[in-house]
């Protein structure tokens, strides 16, 4: 009996998974790049910029996860 069918949809699935949050964690840390058009002091406005890195640094490793699980489901 072979697994491995059942692996790749596990994969995929994970994949899907990872694209979606990495996705939404982009799309939350531009937002936070946006509220930076608003005025605000220099301590407020340096966490806002590290806030933003930082999601956009988990949406990016999310989508790196989901190409990385793509990547192995295929070759399996």
């Amino acid at each position: 009996m072979d697994d491995t069918s059942g692996k790749d949809a596990f994969r995929q699935r994970d994949a899907w998974v990872f694209a979606l949050l990495g996705g939404f964690f982009i799309a939350f840390g531009l937002l936070v790049f946006v509220g930076l058009f608003w005025p605000q002091s220099g301590t407020e406005r340096l966490v806002t910029i590290l806030s933003g890195l930082v999601l956009l640094l988990v949406g990016g490793t999310g989508l790196w996860l989901a190409k990385r699980q793509r990547e192995h489901a295929k070759k399996s």
